[in-house]
Order: C-alpha cells, then structure tokens, then sequence
C-alpha cells in the first residue's frame, strides 16, 4: 500500500485520530481513518467500508492529492451503487471485483476502483 507519511507517524503509534486531527493534518477524517485501518488489516491497497456520500469528495481529493490510484470498496450498505457512480465523477474508475483482508483473518469481496 502506498505510504502518507503524515499518517504512518499516526500508524506506528498505535493512534487513531479525531476528526479535528486529521482536518489539522489536512485530511478528509474519512481518508484518514480508512487509511489507517487498511494498513491494520494489511489490505494491498486503501479500503473504504463505511463512509457517508459527503465523505466522497474529500476522500476523492485525498486519493488525487496522495498519487493514491487504487482503493477499494467493501460496504455493504444499501445504494453502493449511487456511492460508486458518485467516485466516477471525482475522476474514479471501476475496475471490478477483489478480495480484501477483513481483520479477523479472512477475506471478503470488495469492488476495486482506480483514479484516472
């Protein structure tokens, strides 16, 4: 997985940051906090699993403004669909389907998507 050192220092202390820490390191809270826990669960690439619609944009912008190209989504929330078209217009592509670390050992589906 790509490396934002601002938030590896954050990782190799063991912390997870308020909301208000990440927006002070200049970060969506969304990107922050799914970045650190993709690096917790050892995923190949950034996961988001559980965010809000007005989180998308600011994820988006993280992702462009780290050369992070490729991340994944693994929620399983209702209206996936509306959240992934909405990624498409931040400049995002879906790629299609993989597999992703779940943090208790196993692996679980999630759609793979690239900045373009």
């Amino acid at each position: 997985m790509k490396t934002i050192e601002k938030l590896e220092t954050l990782y190799r202390k063991g912390e997870m940051p308020s909301a208000e820490q990440l927006k002070d390191l200049g970060f969506c809270p969304a990107f922050g906090w799914h970045y650190l826990q993709s690096r917790i669960d050892e995923n190949e690439v950034i996961d988001f699993n559980d965010f809000f619609d007005s989180d998308i944009e600011g994820i988006a912008r993280d992702l462009q403004a780290n050369g992070i190209h490729a991340f994944t989504i693994s929620q399983q929330a209702a209206r996936l669909l509306d959240k992934v078209d909405a990624f498409t217009e931040h400049g995002a592509k879906l790629e299609g389907f993989t597999k992703i670390h779940d943090g208790c050992g196993g692996k679980m589906p999630a759609l793979k998507e690239t900045m373009i």
